[in-house]
């Protein structure tokens, strides 16, 4: 009531901007006059958080001073917790600072010399603080910071080959990530030659399951199946038991370079070999035949799957999917969405995209509707491409309107 008051005799004597001014402040808006105008900027709320921090820490008299209290929990050393946050500093900041410095002291490349003894110049000064393990990262991080950083990731490990000390020496795991960083770079080439001087050291530098993983992935991405092929080959000349991922690889190459059969074939064959396929070789499978447009082998995967004891997820259901509506089967496609409901497997936006696009090709336009008013149901919102399909299903589809018509 005093406030109201007291606001009312300023309106009386200052006017409204007065009023105004007073209502705002007393709400905690200060009115700014540094550029000529009001600013309606919140006052700050420091003080007030200060004095409710002051309070809760302020002693409190205690009402019962023999009661039993509780034990403090104790805190953590503070000598353990700085060694673990330095640990954790050096194993990942360092090795990409150390990455960014060869990048930009040794690239463009000068030649083989040049960037042998700018690796000796950076490493040189920190190699008693560098473990193994960020030896690793230094060589996944050289290949990661730029498009020509593998050629500095070889004369890392040069560099720890010849430093003369045991357990400095690269393993398998140094060797595997440099196969990998060549890798993505398309060489597949210097890869197969890092696995070749691998095979020639021995011992801990002998090429393993991760290392002839490594080099698959980059026969993949060099769209490379014979050399695959070879590799797995390799492996099991060498007494190497190739894995899943193993042949889930081989599978990927031989389906992008259009040998579906073959890829299909390497399902049975891994069996033979102990190795069971996973949810990940059957869907590179399915994809394969998807590429060729093998609808009936794609669906047919989807059952050897369940008599296989695998069920099939998502990813598997959009690609038969997918490769039902290349070949127009509209009907097979919603036939694959009502078993994909029955077994749990829920659909997202590229799942009602595709299905879209297969039964409207057969003029099923009344389905196409319909799955579109699904699809903005289960809260995914149509691409612009979903539209036209949905729109196209009843310009040509003409009486067809349902599968059941």
């Amino acid at each position: 009531a005093a406030a109201a008051a007291a606001a009312m005799r300023a309106a009386a004597r200052f006017g409204a901007v007065a009023l105004l001014g007073l209502l705002l402040r007393s709400a905690g808006f200060g009115l700014g006059v540094g550029s000529g105008r009001p600013s309606l900027a919140p006052r700050s709320a420091a003080p007030v958080a200060w004095r409710l921090h002051a309070h809760a820490e302020a002693p409190q008299p205690d009402a019962d001073p023999d009661r039993p209290r509780p034990k403090a929990k104790p805190k953590a050393k503070p000598k353990a917790k700085a060694k673990a946050e330095q640990r954790a500093w050096q194993e990942g900041a360092e090795p990409r600072l150390l990455a960014l410095e060869l990048r930009e002291r040794a690239l463009p490349f000068k030649g083989e010399d040049f960037t042998r003894g700018v690796v000796a110049d950076v490493l040189g000064p920190v190699a008693a603080v560098l473990s193994p393990a960020m030896y690793t990262a230094l060589i996944r991080s050289v290949g990661e910071t730029t498009r020509d950083g593998w050629r500095i990731a070889p004369f890392v490990v040069e560099y720890m080959s010849n430093k003369g000390d045991a357990a400095m020496a690269p393993n398998e795991y140094h060797y595997s990530t440099l196969v990998t960083v060549l890798g993505k770079a398309s060489k597949l080439a210097e890869a197969m030659r890092v696995v070749w001087s691998m095979k020639a050291r021995g011992g801990d530098s002998a090429p393993g399951v991760v290392t002839y993983n490594a080099l698959l992935a980059a026969c993949e991405r060099s769209w490379d199946a014979a050399r695959a092929l070879k590799v797995l080959a390799e492996m099991e000349a060498e007494g190497v038991p190739a894995d899943q991922i193993s042949y889930a690889t081989v599978i990927k190459v031989l389906g992008r370079r259009g040998r579906w059969e073959d890829a299909c074939a390497t399902l049975p064959g891994m069996k033979e070999r102990g190795v069971h396929p996973n949810a990940y070789c059957y869907n590179a499978a399915i994809s394969a035949c998807e590429r060729a447009g093998r609808w009936r082998e794609a669906v047919g995967l989807l059952d050897a799957m369940r008599a296989d004891g695998v069920a099939p997820d998502r990813v598997s259901y959009n690609s038969a999917l997918s490769t039902c509506a290349k070949a127009r089967q509209g009907v097979k496609a919603l036939a694959l969405l009502r078993d994909m409901h029955r077994s749990g497997v829920a659909p997202d936006d590229i799942t009602f995209s595709v299905a879209i696009t297969a039964v409207t090709r057969v003029g099923l336009w009344r389905d196409a509707l319909g799955l579109l008013r699904q699809m903005q149901g289960a809260g995914f919102v149509p691409a612009a491409l979903t539209f036209p399909a949905g729109g196209s299903a009843r310009a040509k589809g003409g009486h067809r309107g349902t599968a059941g018509e």
